[in-house]
């Protein structure tokens, strides 16, 4: 009987210690599963999800903080991060976010022609580990669209505006312009603070505190103040 119950109570104990093992290798691939999968965390309040790569890009939406984001790709520096969200995909300045995964994989998207499409295959789950002797991988395919880059552009932002005939408040008025009205600014000054119009008028100055911009600054070249 002793002999009998001595067997039993090792028996409880090596089914109870082959139990631990196996929940913990479990725990530990489940793990890996999810360390492997690239998704970013959005690291700020709100964040900008963008049409493409740049800030020049239209704002598709913002996503609140702490939001987890499955990632898809990047461009050529990884600045900027192409993710899926449930409104679609867009892109993320990379900078605003926290990377969680294994990003090794992650296709370098920089091979984008304005105007165009790419369509990719590419894993979303790589290395997800292996259950008996099958690998886990699940592979989707996806086509990217390219927004054109859109032109700099000025939108009167009050109800009436005065166009000038010089950078400057004491200019003289040439045109006054309705709110709502768009532009494209010829040149800007060297402080940012007047934009160089075109229209039926001729040329004029617009206060930049009054109008909306537009596409990216740094294409508006700088006509300095005289």
């Amino acid at each position: 009987m002793k002999s009998r119950a001595w067997f039993l109570i090792c028996a409880v104990v090596f089914a109870v210690l082959f139990t631990g093992v196996h929940v913990k290798q479990a725990q530990a691939l489940d793990a890996n599963m999810q360390l492997t999968t690239p998704v970013a965390v959005v690291n700020v309040s709100f964040l900008n999800l963008r049409t493409g790569p740049g800030p020049q890009y239209l704002i598709i939406t913002q996503l609140v903080g702490g939001t987890t984001l499955p990632v898809l790709g990047t461009n050529s520096d990884s600045s900027w991060l192409l993710v899926q969200t449930p409104t679609g995909t867009g892109w993320v300045y990379a900078q605003f976010t926290l990377p969680r995964g294994d990003f090794r994989f992650t296709p370098t998207l920089e091979d984008l022609v304005a105007g165009g499409t790419v369509a990719l295959t590419t894993p979303l789950y790589i290395g997800l580990g292996t259950v008996g002797s099958s690998t886990v991988t699940e592979v989707t395919s996806f086509t990217l669209p390219v927004p054109a880059l859109q032109p700099p552009t000025l939108i009167v932002n009050a109800s009436f505006l005065n166009i000038r005939s010089g950078p400057g408040g004491y200019f003289s008025i040439v045109a006054v312009t309705s709110g709502g009205s768009r532009y494209t600014p010829l040149g800007i000054t060297s402080d940012g603070e007047w934009f160089l119009v075109t229209g039926d008028f001729g040329r004029g100055w617009v206060d930049q505190d009054f109008v909306l911009f537009r596409g990216e600054i740094n294409n508006v070249p700088i006509i300095f103040a005289y």
